[in-house]
């Protein structure tokens, strides 16, 4: 029974250890992106306050209209850049932690199942044939449904993953194209 204990101590130990994990992950991923949002904002001051110098110097209408081309093309394109990089950010933190998770979950789901085992050895229940083998049962059913929906999610990422680098990609060749 002491075994039990100490297993059912080891998984709360294990729970705690990836959820602060999880916290520094995600605090990193916070952190990176204002680091982004602090570095865009101040582009944007300098490239706003020159792009307005450059249009305020503009002649005539004829040398306006190349010169606002080129502030909205540029605009377009550090538009796009921003959203790359947030996005990289944003998904290289939810990759460490899918790879976080997945892994403190299947040491926990490992550990769960031996501390009940060894409850339900510990009983006179548990010592039947029918009962050990029902636990059994039971437990690799649990653990091909959480490898299941593990798949599914890991496939769903790599599908939003493939769908967003496409819209970029098309956003990036509608800026050219404009350019």
């Amino acid at each position: 029974m002491q075994g039990t204990v100490n297993q059912f101590a080891a998984l709360n130990k294990t729970a705690l250890d990836a959820t602060l994990d999880a916290w520094l992950m995600l605090a990193e991923g916070a952190t990176n992106l204002g680091k982004l949002q602090v570095e865009a904002a101040k582009v944007l001051f300098q490239e706003s306050a020159e792009a307005g110098r450059s249009l305020a110097a503009a002649k005539s209408l004829e040398d306006l209209t190349p010169k606002a081309k080129a502030v909205a093309v540029t605009g377009a394109e550090k538009a796009l850049g921003y959203s790359r990089n947030v996005y990289e950010i944003s998904t290289g933190t939810g990759v460490q932690l899918f790879e976080l998770l997945n892994a403190a979950s299947a040491e926990f789901r490992k550990g769960w199942g031996s501390a009940l085992e060894g409850l339900a050895n510990s009983t006179a229940i548990g010592k039947s044939d029918a009962t050990g083998s029902a636990f059994k049962s039971m437990l690799s059913t649990s653990e091909a449904v959480i490898e299941g929906l593990t798949k599914t999610a890991k496939q769903s990422m790599q599908l939003a993953d493939t769908a967003i680098k496409n819209a970029a990609t098309a956003a990036a060749s509608a800026t050219k194209a404009i350019a």
